[in-house]
Formats: structure tokens, sequence, C-alpha cells
């Protein structure tokens, strides 16, 4: 029963990307079908059931065969793949890039995931801490031209 609620539901769960491919399946097939209707409901195993009975044929020779992984990846996999290429990329990007004096003696390593020392130190408001960036960066509405 608790296969049937899983599979329909989109929200983050194990079978995540399981519901999605479910999902989409049979989103295509009422598009191209828009008379049919579906229903995904849980049988009794070896209740006698036609339609039951082959799947638990058809499930028994499947457990024989070699799986092939339809997805190779987990999502939190690709998730974390994503942040240290970002990261990476980033890095790469800031020791190539000339920074003002003000940058380098306050902000002197690259960028990280983990915040940076003097963010921590910085106990101010949000928007306070923006504006201190700003300055530090140059690159804010601050110039004398304003005045």
């Amino acid at each position: 029963m608790a296969a049937v609620q899983t599979i329909t539901r989109l929200s983050g769960h194990t079978a995540q990307a399981a519901s999605i491919i479910f999902r989409n399946a049979v989103d295509d097939l009422l598009r191209s079908h828009p008379d049919l209707k579906i229903t995904v409901q849980w049988v009794k195993g070896h209740a006698g059931i036609e339609g039951n009975e082959r799947a638990d044929t058809l499930a028994l020779k499947a457990s024989h065969l070699t799986p092939t992984p339809v997805f190779n990846r987990l999502i939190s996999w690709a998730r974390s793949r994503t942040k240290s290429k970002a990261v990476y990329t980033w890095g790469r990007i800031w020791q190539s890039s000339r920074h003002s004096d003000h940058v380098r003696l306050t902000i002197k390593s690259k960028p990280t995931w983990n915040l940076h020392t003097f963010h921590k130190a910085v106990r101010n408001d949000r928007r306070n801490h923006c504006r201190l960036i700003q300055v530090i960066s140059g690159h804010g509405h601050f110039g004398e031209y304003y005045n």
C-alpha cells in the first residue's frame, strides 16, 4: 500500500526519480489517449487475479536478469558533484581575476562552500553585511558622483 501512495508523490523521497518517471509516463499516455482512465491500486499477491498473476510471472523472470540501472547516480550525488564543479570553476575565475587592494587584504582565499571567517566575524544584519561586501569589493552605489 505504501508503494502505491509513494509512487504518485512527486515530493522528496527515496524513490522520487521513479515517481517522476512514472508520473511522466502516465501523463504522456493520458495526453495520447484522453479516453483512458488509470487507477493505481494495491493488489494482494497470489490472489488469483489475472493481471496480478502475469505481473508475478514477469517479476520472477526479471529477477533472473542482470539489472540495468535506469539512472546510475543518486540525486544527492549529482547535487554534490554540481556544487563541487561550481566551487572549482568559481575558484579558478577568482584566482585568475584582478582584485582591489581591499579585497586582497580582506578576503585572502578563493571561494568555498564554507563561510569565510570574515563573514562569520561580521554580526550585522543582512542589509549592512551586503553594504560592507559592496564596499570591500568596490561594487556598490557609494561613489562621490552619487552625492
